[in-house]
Parts: C-alpha cells; sequence; structure tokens
C-alpha cells in the first residue's frame, strides 16, 4: 500500500512495483509475490475495487480511496498557482498558506527511511512544502508582518535544520523586531549545524547579517544579554 501511494500516481507498473518489493526475486517468485499481496491487501482494504490492475498497471482506485497525500499534492499546486498570479490577493493567498501548512503533517512515510522508493515523493513534497512556507514568510515581510513571518520561517526550520535560507530571513525578523540577541543565538545555531551536518560555514550574506547585528547590539538600542527568546536554539 505504502508502495503504491509512493509510486502509483497516476499508476505503476506490476514490473516497477516488483522490482521495488522483491528486486532480489527471480521473476517468477515476484510475480507471485505479487499476486498474493495484491490479494491480501484487498482483503484488508475490504474493497476488491479499491486497487485497480489492468494492461501491467496499478493504482489506489480514487473511487474507492482517499489518500492525505493527494489531497497535499493538490493543495500545494493550487497554492503554487495562486502565488504564480499577476496580482494576487494577499489575504486569500495567506489563508491558502495557512490550509497548506495545516495540511503537512511532516515528512512522507517519515517513521519509514529504509525505503529508497519513497524517497523522491518524500522529498518533492518536502522542498514544495518548504518554498511555500518562504513565499509565505516573505509575504508577511513585505506587509510588515514580522512576528507571523518569523513563526513561519521557524516553521521551516523545523521541516529542515539544514536550510540556511530560513535562518538568514528569521534573523532578518528578529532583527527588525528589536531581538537581536535571539537572532545571534539563531546564528550560532547555524553554524554549529551546517557544521556538524555538512562540514560548512554559513554563506557571506548571512555572516554579514551576523556581524551587522552584533555591531547594534553594542549600541544603546541594541537589546540586552538577558533579552527573552522566544525560540530555543540549542548550540551542540
Amino acid at each position: 500500500l505504502k508502495a503504491l501511494i509512493a509510486l502509483g500516481r497516476p499508476a505503476v507498473g506490476a514490473a516497477r512495483l516488483m522490482d521495488a518489493l522483491w528486486g532480489e526475486s527471480e521473476a517468477d517468485r515476484a510475480n507471485r509475490c505479487l499476486t498474493t499481496t495484491l490479494y491480501r491487501l484487498r482483503e484488508l482494504l475490504r474493497a476488491k475495487d479499491a486497487i485497480i490492475y489492468e494492461g501491467g498497471q496499478l493504482v489506489l482506485n480514487p473511487r474507492n480511496c482517499w489518500v492525505d497525500v493527494w489531497v497535499l499534492e493538490r493543495q500545494l499546486s493550487v497554492v503554487e498557482a495562486a502565488g504564480q498570479a499577476a496580482c494576487p490577493d494577499r489575504e486569500a493567498l495567506c489563508r491558502r498558506y495557512q490550509e497548506t501548512a495545516r495540511l503537512y503533517r511532516g515528512d512522507f512515510l517519515g517513521t519509514d527511511q529504509d525505503y529508497p522508493w519513497a524517497e523522491p515523493l518524500r522529498e518533492g513534497l518536502r522542498t514544495r512544502y518548504l518554498r511555500i512556507l518562504r513565499d509565505w514568510g516573505q509575504c508577511l515581510q513585505q506587509d510588515g508582518r514580522h512576528e507571523e513571518a518569523a513563526t513561519v520561517y521557524h516553521k521551516g526550520l523545523e521541516v529542515n535544520p539544514l536550510a540556511e535560507e530560513f535562518y538568514c530571513r528569521l534573523m532578518s525578523c528578529l532583527n527588525t523586531l528589536g531581538r537581536r540577541t535571539e537572532a545571534v543565538l539563531l546564528y550560532r545555531r547555524c553554524c554549529a549545524v551546517l557544521q556538524n551536518e555538512l562540514g560548512l560555514t554559513p554563506a557571506p550574506e548571512t555572516r554579514s547579517l551576523y556581524l551587522s547585528l552584533r555591531q547594534a547590539q553594542t549600541t544603546p538600542d541594541g537589546d540586552s544579554p538577558g533579552a527573552a527568546c522566544m525560540y530555543r536554539y540549542t548550540v551542540t
């Protein structure tokens, strides 16, 4: 069932499915496994029409099945199209962004990392969602809603802690909100994560923003070292 959802949009060839699930088996044995497993799955779903198998192609029947991933994919497509409109209704667009965030519950089959055939869909959905969060945060920033934008960028870092662009954008929001100490802590977390995970250092523009924040901290208008932080950043 997981493989059908991951590979079967709009349909998946039986040969590809057998290769994904029983690639180490002989062709005849893989075909018997497919036939047996398909029968058992239909019994578990209690709906023989839930899976269509015709012309060497398998597909979940949309008349019988509701899949949250399909709903998310449709929503992503709608929001992407709305964001590309010449003069989008910004309030309506933000509501669409909010609905997308509600539908995204984390990585596709996030607890099943041992399935290489699930990775393309997992990565594709994550990338599209992060792009939506980036555009949403930018829209909020342009409207002067920096607190809300900061929350959106924080969501992005929860999805991908290695997304340096989100660190930079969140630091910018925190700076605008006068929370410079928090922005500095965020930069340190960015440095630690990039170094530990990728062996990299932040890009010049990220470091430039950090240096401007440190300079602002030394001025009378800078926030104090003990300023309260809304988000918690653990540096390891």
